[in-house]
């Protein structure tokens, strides 16, 4: 998991640089991508939560993006290893 997640923070990290521009040209035209710009500083935070549970259960990466999504869901099931304490900081 660990190879995967490098890869994907290279990506954001790409992202970071290419996405505001982008969403900020689409937003001209299509006011709703200038909305998601406003989002783009949550990505490295959710794939550092995808990360965590990924390490915590030993899930494939496509697990543990589905075990965050829900934990971010209401009324979905929380992942116990972003709300257990010792799973966190442990």
């Amino acid at each position: 998991m660990g190879d995967t997640v490098g890869e994907i923070e290279n990506g954001m990290k790409v992202a970071e640089e290419i996405l505001p521009t982008l969403f900020g040209a689409l937003g001209m035209f299509f006011p709703e991508f200038a909305l998601f710009s406003k989002f783009l500083p949550l990505l490295p935070v959710l794939v550092k939560a995808v990360d965590t549970v990924g390490q915590a259960t030993g899930a494939p990466v496509h697990e543990a993006i589905t075990a965050v999504a829900d934990h971010l869901t209401p009324g979905q099931p929380n992942a116990p290893a972003l709300t257990d304490h010792q799973a966190a900081t442990g």
